[in-house]
């Protein structure tokens, strides 16, 4: 599916889960919830602001 053909249809997409949480760069506060892989896994808690994670590596 193009961006175009998504884009002239009017679609907007609306997430009800974050999956692969624990990879994130970003902690994101939105209410959404996240899951460490997918949504039959453990639920992480939500990050007290939204910001960028330090690097580990």
């Amino acid at each position: 599916m193009y961006a175009m053909v998504l884009a002239e249809s009017g679609y907007v997409h609306e997430a009800d889960c974050h999956i692969n949480c624990a990879e994130a760069v970003l902690d994101l506060q939105d209410g959404i919830p996240k899951y460490v892989e997918g949504p039959d896994s453990e639920p992480m808690g939500e990050p007290l602001q939204t910001r960028m994670r330090l690097s580990t590596a």
